[in-house]
């Protein structure tokens, strides 16, 4: 009886394709448990397919994550939060307000899928808000909103304002009428219109400020002049914020020296100035680069 022996090249070759083969053995666990296949991402459809900014649809297909802060979905290339819960097959997806008609696709670990259209229904408009009676009212022209007023809302910085009139301008616009924006708070105000329970996108609308009237307070120290304190009033002055300014004219002898702002609320606005000389010129209140009109500045 004869024993075979086996050389000893081929059980070092076996012993060197062992890790090979348990490397490959894993790699075939973990490409299992994400639930992908040879296909990668996979969208088989979407439900619904159509609705307006805020529907929340369902992406069904393969090879999702289960984590759904690791799945990146775009509706014709805009981002789309991806919410619980979620697995390998489905996925609860919310249209955001920026989104416009197009493709959905979803980026999962490196890997890149593509489905089916989503189409998003118009949502109201805002193009301008302006004032043609100052302090009056405003009016507000955009698109995409009822004309009929009690399926109509309006909000300035989140509180419901009353509506005058809708309808359309001349150019086929449409448009509303509302009170002049509130003048504490404020200024740039935010403006949000709800047609038939479907809300627009923010709208930032700068009042202009009213600058009505100057007053001067010398300050001293013991018998010596330290500054001014020049007090400014009106309202829609807004909060004191990065773009809002005192603008002083160029007159009559300018003004030369220090001035700064020391207190900004929506109805006074209080500056320090020390100066080298006479001055004589215009000051206006600035907020966010829309001036008021002008007074008379003596120094």
């Amino acid at each position: 009886m004869r024993l075979h022996r086996t050389p000893l090249v081929a059980i070092a070759t076996a012993l060197r394709t062992l890790p090979f083969l348990a490397l490959y053995a894993l790699a075939g666990c973990a490409e299992d448990y994400t639930g992908r296949d040879g296909d990668g991402i996979v969208i088989d459809s979407i439900r619904p397919t159509e609705g307006y900014p805020g529907t929340v649809f369902r992406l069904y297909g393969r090879g999702f994550s289960s984590n759904a802060d690791s799945n990146r979905v775009f509706i014709n290339g805009t981002a789309a939060p991806v919410g619980d819960p979620a697995s390998l097959s489905t996925l609860l997806v919310t249209v955001p307000y920026e989104a416009t008609t197009g493709t959905v696709t979803i980026e999962a670990a490196g890997l890149r899928g593509s489905g089916p259209a989503f189409t998003v229904f118009d949502i109201p408009r805002i193009d301008l808000a302006d004032t043609y009676t100052e302090g009056k009212t405003l009016t507000i022209i955009g698109d995409h909103f009822s004309t009929d007023i009690p399926l109509l809302e309006v909000y300035f910085n989140g509180e419901k304002m009353r509506i005058y009139n809708a309808g359309k301008t001349n150019d086929g616009k449409l448009y509303l009428e509302t009170p002049y924006p509130p003048s504490g708070g404020d200024n740039p105000i935010s403006i949000v219109i709800v047609s038939e329970g479907i809300k627009s996108l923010s709208y930032t609308y700068t009042v202009k400020p009213q600058l009505s009237e100057l007053e001067y307070f010398n300050n001293f120290d013991g018998n010596t002049y330290v500054s001014t304190t020049i007090s400014l009033y009106g309202q829609y002055f807004g909060l004191d914020a990065p773009g809002n300014e005192i603008q002083l004219t160029v007159g009559a002898g300018p003004f030369t020296g220090d001035i700064k702002i020391v207190r900004w609320s929506p109805y006074r606005i209080d500056l320090e100035a020390v100066a080298t000389n006479s001055a004589f010129s215009t000051i206006a209140v600035v907020v966010q680069g829309v001036a008021s009109d002008p007074l008379i500045f003596y120094y």
